[in-house]
């Protein structure tokens, strides 16, 4: 695929199919995605591969409080959402039920002992931390979709990660 067309191609996906997705695969996935640039050039991002469903029902009994609570705090209710409001949260809500399907999940996290967090000491959340991870994420999202997972294209769907 061109750049462009990849770029284009890769908005956030809550469907999935349950197509098993190869070690080349998520291995050329992987291995292209970490040439990301990092705060440094410290790459402190980490990869968990995990396929295990036991492991996968546990992250999506995780995921599920705090999004069913974020949906509250900033959606509201059924009676105070518009339709197509309503529509969007049912297909996240969906995705949020369903995580445990997904054939493999690719969680990534940052090891802050390897990166300058310079806003360490703000009274918020550091931004600082996400430039040398959100670009890693970014590849591998646009990694994923060049491999044809991840999200979907028109009316057809590819085999998702």
């Amino acid at each position: 695929m061109e750049l462009a067309d990849v770029m284009r191609q890769t908005p956030g996906c809550r469907e999935y199919r349950n197509d098993p997705v190869s070690d080349d695969v998520l291995h050329r996935v992987l291995d292209v995605a970490r040439f990301a640039p990092s705060g440094g050039n410290r790459q402190g991002w980490r990869v968990v591969v995990v396929r295990n469903p036991d492991t996968k029902r546990a992250l999506q009994s995780l995921y599920e409080e705090p999004w069913n609570r974020y949906v509250r705090e900033h959606y509201g209710t059924d009676e105070t959402m518009s339709a197509d409001r309503k529509r969007r949260v049912a297909e996240a809500n969906r995705m949020a039920a369903s995580m445990h399907e997904v054939p493999v999940h690719l969680l990534v996290w940052l090891d802050l002992s390897v990166v300058a967090v310079t806003d360490a000491d703000a009274d918020r959340p550091s931004v600082v931390a996400g430039g040398s991870v959100f670009p890693f994420i970014q590849n591998l999202q646009l990694a994923a979709r060049n491999e044809g997972l991840g999200t979907r294209r028109s009316e057809e769907h590819t085999s998702e990660l």
